[in-house]
């Protein structure tokens, strides 16, 4: 997903991707796990709020799970901003709180990530990560 100003700029070439998935293969037969972000790109002027979606399936306790939400600057490495399980979000760095903030809806499941003020450095993909640590005995 992309945050761009409204200043007629071009997206950045990795927001050619329509959805963004982060499949998980199970062999001794339990569901796989699909995150999607439905969004193409989102465009918003500066200082203005953007949210971003991330709707989760084939996680057994979403209201449990960790999800985790990276920003993915053009020409740099991807970084992690926060991770949110069942409580307020834990931030990487103390300096995003007031930048980002995120919520979970376990009923629906879906996890949205806000980018408040946006300006010129918030031009990035942000993608949402889950990582099952569960151990299954067959």
């Amino acid at each position: 997903i992309c945050t761009l100003l409204n200043n007629n700029q071009p997206c950045p070439d990795p927001c050619l991707f329509h959805d963004f998935f982060l499949p998980v293969l199970f062999l001794d037969g339990y569901a796989q796990v699909r995150l999607k972000q439905t969004q193409l790109s989102i465009t918003r002027s500066e200082n203005k709020t953007a949210r971003i979606e991330c709707e989760a399936s084939g996680i057994q306790n979403f209201r449990s799970a960790v999800i985790h939400w990276y920003q993915h600057r053009p020409g740099e490495a991807p970084e992690r901003i926060l991770h949110i399980s069942t409580g307020q979000p834990v931030f990487d760095k103390d300096s995003d709180k007031k930048k980002f903030d995120c919520l979970k809806k376990p009923d629906e499941p879906l996890s949205t990530l806000t980018v408040n003020g946006i300006t010129q450095n918030d031009r990035a993909v942000y993608y949402c990560a889950y990582w099952d640590h569960s151990v299954r005995k067959p």
